[in-house]
Formats: C-alpha cells, structure tokens, sequence
C-alpha cells in the first residue's frame, strides 16, 4: 500500500462524510452529479489565475470557459460568475502600487514531526515592499465564512503559512495569510506569528491516523449532500430513488 498522503480537500471530505472520501480517493469512481452551484466558483477561480498568470482580461476568460459548459451561459449561475469577476477586478484595483506578485497557483508540502506528507496549492503569494509583507490569498467563492474566532487555528491559512515558511526564510511576522471572499470582498486571516501551526500538525497526524484505521466509511447525511457529486450513486446503494 502506497503512503497515504493528505491536502485540506482530502481531509476536510474525510471529515465531512467518510463514504464520499471512500468513493473518491479509495474506489476512485466518477462523479455520477453535477453540482451547478459550483461550477461559477470554479470557473471565476480559474479566470482569475488564468488572468493573473497571462495578464489578461478575467471577465473574457470567465466567459469562454462558460461558454464551453454546455449550457451553463443560461443559468442563473453563470451571472454569479460574472459578479465574482467583477468583485476581484475591484480588490485587485485596490491592492497597493508597490505589491509584486510572485507567484499564481503554486503547489507546496509540509511533513509533520512523524513524517506525514500535506500538500495544497497557493492561490496568490505577493510581497508588499512598503509593508515588507509577504501576503498568501486564498479566494472564496461561497458563502460560508470561517468564524472570525477560529481565523488562527484555521487548517488552510496555518498550511498556507507552514508551507511558505518551509520554502522561505521569512520572519513569521512578516507573513500573512488570508481569506478573501468574492461575493462581498470580505477578508479574514491570520499573521504569521499568531498562527497556531503546531496544532494544526497535530490535528493532520489526528486524521490521517483516522484515515487509515478506518474500515466501514459510514454515510454522513448532512447539508452537504445537496453539494456531492456522488449523490446520485449513493441513494442507488442504498436503495433510495
């Protein structure tokens, strides 16, 4: 059996309903759902790196890559679409004169203290020279918002900020994490010095410990049903139509 390795994504599917982790990474099956509501955030996410990376127009991007979702240009969905181009157009026109991007969509690791290897991409590093700041930007697209009171010892920003400082030698003062969401603009993050990352490897060893004991992967329902692309496929196996 090869080393199991984890990202946030693969922890936090595990976490939220064990069968679906099962069907996704273990039996490796096809999504049987497409789940419309998504698809905007997804391809706004990807306009947005594509812009970035090329230094082109986002909105032209987001619309090609609509236009190639058979059907997508005609609901209500696509416009949400549009609305997040838009909001990330005017944060980006707001970003200080002096920032320098440095780098678009790049993939990182971490090993905690036994050895266990979490891996997940950057949305955007950029460094502030007037702040002397180096700044990680994750964007959301949903709606849910991390609470303000569990910022420090959010998962993501605090692998955001171990991966980083495993690449970088910067002064965990001078580095940030953060979350920006795009449907109103709001931001949430962590410095670097006030990160809680040691817990953060303690609860990575936690699940993936979990992970490889499991041996039934129970169904979890919850709110995140409506949100899998395995929905379908589980209400057959459990005889539910």
């Amino acid at each position: 059996m090869n080393q199991l390795t984890l990202s946030y994504s693969k922890k936090d599917m595990f976490e939220t309903c064990k069968y679906r982790y099962h069907l996704h990474y273990d039996r490796r099956v096809e999504p049987s759902d497409i789940v419309i509501s998504l698809v905007s955030g997804r391809l706004a996410h990807d306009a947005i790196a594509h812009a970035e990376q090329k230094n082109k127009d986002p909105l032209e991007i987001y619309i090609k890559l609509a236009e190639a979702e058979k059907g997508f240009t005609d609901l209500p969905e696509y416009s949400l679409g549009l609305d997040l181009i838009s909001n990330w157009q005017e944060w980006k026109n707001s970003r200080p004169e002096d920032e320098i991007v440095k780098g678009i969509e790049l993939l990182f690791k971490i090993f905690t203290p036994s050895g266990i290897l979490f891996f997940g991409k950057f949305d955007r590093i950029a460094y502030i020279p007037s702040k002397d700041l180096w700044l990680i930007t994750d964007y959301k697209t949903g709606k849910n918002k991390v609470p303000r009171n569990k910022v420090k010892s959010n998962l993501q920003l605090n692998a955001y900020i171990l991966g980083f400082l495993t690449k970088n030698k910067v002064p965990r003062e001078k580095l940030r994490a953060e979350f920006l969401y795009l449907r109103d603009l709001n931001v949430r993050g962590v410095e670097g010095d006030e990160a809680e990352t040691s817990t953060i490897e303690r609860d990575i060893e936690k699940t993936y410990h979990e992970i490889m004991e499991e041996k039934v992967f129970p169904r979890n329902e919850s709110w995140a049903c409506k949100y899998c692309q395995f929905k379908t496929l589980c209400q057959q196996e459990r005889g539910v139509f």
